[in-house]
This record gives structure tokens, sequence and C-alpha cells, in this order.
């Protein structure tokens, strides 16, 4: 009797084993298949790239005609508490306002012209 029993829970647990492993489902077969990172964006955009040559300056060292543009428009109200930039190697200035979830940058010459991103 004990035998049968053995044998009856060893079928048991062998069907359960056996269930239990269903088959991975092909990649080509899932509905909604997990992208990895977005294949789309190969480069940075070329205004990203403006960061990886500017060294952060003060409002004392930025060229009288930038301050002038800078206090002219209302736009750039408040620049002075803004992050404040200079490209050493095309002797430009940039002006980085971070406010709640958006980011407004302006590139100026150092005589004061705005630089417009094309």
């Amino acid at each position: 009797m004990k035998t049968i029993l053995l044998i009856v829970f060893a079928c048991a647990i062998q069907i359960n084993l056996s269930l239990g492993q269903a088959p991975v489902p092909e990649s080509d077969t899932v509905d909604n298949p997990i992208q990895q990172g977005d294949p789309a964006l190969k480069t940075m955009p070329q205004s990203v790239e403006y960061a990886k040559d500017l060294r952060q300056i003060t409002e004392d060292e930025i060229p009288n005609a930038v301050k002038k543009a800078l206090k002219k428009s209302p736009e750039y109200g408040g620049w002075q508490s803004a992050s404040l930039f200079r490209d050493d190697n095309k002797d430009e200035y940039v002006i980085e306002f971070r406010e709640t979830g958006a980011v407004r940058t302006y590139r100026f010459s150092k005589q004061g012209e705005l630089i417009v991103e094309k």
C-alpha cells in the first residue's frame, strides 16, 4: 500500500513540475514587446552640445553690451539669478533660466547680439 501511495505521489509531483514549466513565447508573438531605449534617437541635437565647452561665470564677467541687451527686454527679467556661462572657444555668453519643468537658454555674442539657433 505504501508503494502505491508513493508511486501516485511521485506521479503527481512529476505532472505538476511538467505543467508548471510553460514555454516562453517567441519575441515576435508578444503583443507589446518592451523596447530598450528609443532607437530613433541616434545623436544628440546640435543645440544640446553647447554645454560641453562652457564654464560658469559671475555677473561681473558679463560684458556691458550683453548686460544692456539683457536689460532691454522683459523676456530676460531676473537674468542676474540665472545660470551664466561663457563659451571661450566662440567668445559667446549663455544665460540659462531654470523654471519649474522648463529651461530657457539664450546665447549672446560679445557685442550683445542674440544668437539664434538654426
